[in-house]
């Protein structure tokens, strides 16, 4: 660019107005995207009141420097991130008209002491990566249909074209996505995964679910089967698997899958499921969770729960021995027993 078409250029800036300072940052961010550098949001004036601001600093990502003490700092929790910030003195100042209340340019500096990105890569700077409401919308909806967050941005990418053409990268995905899980659980996690199995239940009355709380109200077990499980018990046989896993969560909760099977064609309706299982699980779940107590009467609940499914589920009803295995078909039910 000539040196009359930058002067242009900085006279056209400086005499810009702007209805609030969201206009502001929008018009320095869409000129930083043509040039090739990203901006952040960086000092603030308010008035004497506190209430309103007044003055707005918008400066370039590379501005100022990373504090001595990071550099230096001997031993790091995480890997460090590369230094990007090399005193760039680029910056937009915009302050309000306190008696048009529109904002104006008071002060602007376009000088850069670094390079500028290739204009096919400037999208993928932090100020111009942007998950719009619309793409927001979406990625829930595919979340909700069981697509995993890597296939949901193959989606976005096959359905832009590019990948400079979707807005953001796969760290944003992720990012929002763990942002939208908090949102929804900050009401409560136990009351969101019981108003979920409600839900579950009133949409299909074949959804079985049964949830136990200690004397505080807390959640300390929860026990679920869905329709395709109970499917799969009267199509498969003759394992009966315990999978323990020992807290290993933030609630030091154990998530234990119960998958039993039988090739004997019977299915007992005598109460000695509720035994069998109930040995087993004792002698195979509790000696790898090695409890402080309590264990026996919540696996003692778990199996009355089980097992009364498994007889309303099925039809027919023969003898057999406690050495032989349970049922003729698979169940697959998970248990989150609480082990406090």
């Amino acid at each position: 660019m000539s040196d009359d078409d930058s002067l242009l250029e900085y006279s056209e800036i400086v005499m810009k107005m702007f209805g609030n300072e969201d206009d502001g940052f929008e018009f320095y961010n869409n000129y930083a995207y043509e040039k090739g550098f990203s901006v952040r949001k960086e000092y603030c004036k308010w008035d004497n009141g506190h209430n309103a601001k007044t003055l707005r600093k918008f400066v370039c990502s590379c501005e100022g420097f990373r504090a001595e003490k990071e550099v230096r700092r001997e031993i790091k929790k995480r890997r460090p991130q590369n230094i990007t910030r090399c005193g760039c003195c680029a910056q937009l100042v915009i302050a309000q008209d306190p008696n048009t209340g529109q904002w104006y340019v008071k002060d602007f500096i376009d000088e850069h002491n670094h390079p500028m990105t290739e204009p096919d890569l400037a999208c993928f700077l932090r100020s111009h990566r942007r998950i719009s409401d619309d793409q927001k919308a979406e990625i829930v909806q595919l979340q909700i249909s069981g697509i995993r967050k890597h296939q949901i941005m193959d989606i976005m990418v096959r359905r832009y074209g590019v990948y400079d053409k979707v807005g953001f990268t796969s760290r944003d995905l992720y990012n929002f996505c763990h942002r939208n899980k908090a949102e929804t659980l900050s009401g409560g996690d136990a009351r969101t995964i019981i108003s979920y199995m409600t839900e579950s239940k009133r949409r299909d009355p074949d959804f079985f679910f049964q949830y136990k709380t200690d004397g505080r109200g807390h959640l300390t077990g929860l026990l679920w089967c869905d329709f395709q499980c109970q499917m799969d018990y009267r199509a498969f046989g003759d394992v009966v698997v315990f999978d323990g896993t020992y807290k290993t969560n933030r609630y030091n909760l154990a998530l234990v899958p119960f998958v039993g099977v039988c090739n004997h064609e019977f299915c007992p309706d005598d109460g000695r499921c509720n035994k069998y299982l109930c040995r087993n699980c004792k002698n195979n779940v509790s000696p790898c969770l090695n409890p402080v107590g309590g264990i026996d009467d919540l696996l003692a609940w778990c199996c009355n729960c089980w097992s009364h499914e498994i007889r309303r589920c099925l039809n027919g009803c023969q003898d057999w021995s406690d050495e032989e295995d349970v049922s003729d078909h698979q169940v697959h039910t998970e248990l989150d027993l609480a082990v406090t």
